[in-house]
């Protein structure tokens, strides 16, 4: 089966696994987030610009009032990670660690900067990133042992 194919299966698979596992679990990583940062590691600024965007229109439609800022900041998150991984070692646990907290962290900040100037309201940055610290943890943390499960199934060369 082509990449392109398994990518947004996996795509699909994550929105799927995301909407159900949140609601029982406390901290749960935001798989949807991986799976566009893991692309744009690993495939590139194009394959991680398009994944992005696909991952953003799914998240559009499961989400009621974001579906415009998602669409925007999931490509931006692809394509961020794809130039972060050219500067450095891609492979480095910690490097796909750091470049997942950078997508994670532009995705809260966008969202709160989105919800202050479309909707008035009055979110302090802080207090946001303080009460989302959990999945934003999950997220960074889990991401190096999902990209290695990643790059042995889709045959991901060095």
């Amino acid at each position: 089966m082509d990449t392109r194919k398994y990518l947004y299966s996996l795509l699909v698979l994550s929105v799927l696994i995301q909407v159900t596992a949140t609601k029982y679990f406390a901290c749960f990583p935001d798989l949807i987030i991986a799976a566009v940062v893991f692309t744009g590691i690993f495939y590139g600024l194009g394959r991680g610009f398009e994944l992005g965007l696909a991952a953003g229109i799914l998240r559009g439609i499961f989400s009621a009032e974001t579906i415009s800022v998602d669409v925007l900041i999931l490509p931006a998150v692809g394509m961020i990670s794809a130039l972060l991984a050219r500067m450095v070692y891609r492979h480095n646990p910690f490097v796909q660690m750091v470049i997942t907290f950078v997508a994670v962290f532009m995705t809260v900040l966008f969202h709160t900067v989105y919800l202050n100037l479309i909707y008035g309201n009055d979110l302090n940055y802080l207090s946001v990133f303080a009460k989302s610290w959990r999945p934003i943890a999950a997220t960074v943390f889990f991401s190096p042992f999902l990209f290695a499960f990643l790059k042995r199934s889709l045959k991901v060369e060095s």
